[in-house]
């Protein structure tokens, strides 16, 4: 293994005009974001400085730092990286400079330099640095990432495609914190694990409330609904099986919780077959000739296939869906939600909420729940000893969670965050929980 150390910033940093302050460390998420290659880690007491795993200040290859500086004065990032490249080349006689990138953005500065030394003076060993510079005036924000080599020629580069690809994406994700719903600015999962919980606002308490009534009673009609069809799968010689369009599950109706599976139309919604379950029951299968339908039901499928109708887009091939009665008591929340066939997809985009009237005919308002098709993978576990994984995601649509993620968190039996305008939630165990860092 090459071990080799690159030299610091602390000697490359050069103001061009007034002189340079200490600044604290940037701390990811505050000032400025980056998300570190896969390769790397976070190395113990290392501050500013990572490392690839295995390695260490001690023996590395590469490595990437990062830096905050107070340059009173300072040019534009290009000029400035230019000044530091300068200060680098008095140890490469050979050095060569490449600008690969200057752009200002709302009065900020970005520009991204490449420096190819085939020899340093003071050890004889080949270096490449990647750098790039925002500059916040009188803040400067740096991020460099450093590997050295054997001697090479002039012209000539030893930086293998797959670090360079590393480096590259590094540093495209390197950006000030403006939106903090960026990947790059979005706090790390391990402080997200023990973050205290804290008292949402009035208006954020409310919705949340309601997220979790709703989501709560989606899990538990879909549960059902998923009980009923492995029953109704297990009889024999269903007569009316391929009219069958859908289901509803109607709770406590009599006492009872009953699952519809219906076809017919809109106007005329038929009922074919009913699992009723009683308190405490497995569930017990009926023909439409041994139990009949009530008015509540009927309005509730033709909800159902109202929302269908008007449906524009879905992300997955086949959809889920779940009636609730809306809080107002009037009309119906119809859920159409992505669902895919894989057991290790959780599909936490692509859901629609829509409200219909009191019959079921009109669909009163259309709500996409997200903002994109996300689909996230379950991460295998060996045993029931492994700790249970996070799964991280940002949402846009609303400054809180939605039942949505409730549901699927009860669904999948998963841990979510769910960082919004708001902040970072954490859902898990039917409970949504605002998060202070």
């Amino acid at each position: 293994m090459r071990v080799f150390a690159v030299l610091s910033f602390a000697l490359l940093l050069l103001p061009l005009a007034g002189a340079a302050q200490e600044a604290p460390l940037p701390q990811r998420g505050q000032y400025v974001g980056w998300v570190l290659p896969e390769s790397y880690a976070k190395t113990p007491d290392a501050g500013d400085t990572f490392y690839p795993r295995g390695e260490s200040s001690a023996q590395f290859n590469e490595r990437i730092r990062i830096l905050q500086r107070d340059v009173p004065g300072a040019p534009d990032a290009d000029g400035y990286l230019s000044t530091l490249a300068s200060a680098y080349g008095q140890g490469c006689p050979a050095m060569r400079t490449e600008s690969l990138f200057s752009e200002t953005v709302d009065g900020i500065d970005n520009a991204v330099q490449m420096w190819h030394c085939p020899a340093r003076t003071d050890d004889g060993f080949g270096t490449v640095v990647l750098v790039k510079a925002i500059v916040d005036h009188p803040t400067i924000f740096l991020a460099r990432a450093s590997g050295r080599f054997p001697p090479y020629q002039r012209g000539a580069s030893p930086l293998p495609e797959s670090m360079l690809n590393n480096w590259a994406a590094f540093l495209n994700s390197f950006i000030l914190c403006r939106n903090r719903l960026n990947p790059s600015c979005l706090p790390e999962p391990t402080e997200l694990a023990d973050a205290p919980v804290t008292e949402p606002a009035p208006l954020e308490d409310l919705a949340v409330e309601l997220a979790q009534q709703r989501g709560t009673m989606m899990h538990r009609k879909d549960q059902l609904a998923r009980r009923a069809t492995e029953i109704l799968g297990a009889q024999k010689s269903l007569r009316w099986k391929n009219k069958v369009r859908g289901w509803v599950t109607v709770l406590d109706e009599d006492g009872v919780d009953v699952v519809w599976f219906m076809g017919g139309s809109r106007r005329r919604p038929r009922p074919y077959y009913a699992i009723v379950f009683e308190p405490g029951g497995d569930g017990r299968f009926y023909d439409r000739n041994k139990y009949d339908a009530s008015d509540r039901a009927i309005a509730m499928f033709r909800a159902r296939e109202s929302a269908l109708a008007v449906m524009e887009r879905a992300c997955t091939a086949s959809v889920n869906t779940v009636v609730l009665k809306h809080e107002s008591n009037v009309g119906w929340l119809v859920y159409v939600l992505s669902a895919g066939t894989a057991a290790d997809e959780v599909h936490i985009g692509g859901h629609t909420r829509y409200a219909v009237d009191e019959d079921g005919k009109r669909v009163l308002e259309t709500e996409t729940l997200s903002d994109s098709c996300l689909v996230l993978k379950k991460t295998p576990r060996n045993s029931a000893d492994e700790p249970d994984v996070w799964y991280s995601m940002t949402h846009i649509q609303s400054p809180t969670p939605l039942e949505t993620h409730l549901f699927q968190s009860l669904n999948h039996r998963l841990r979510f965050f769910v960082h919004t305008s708001s902040g970072d939630w954490r859902v898990e165990d039917g409970a949504i929980n605002k998060l202070t860092l």
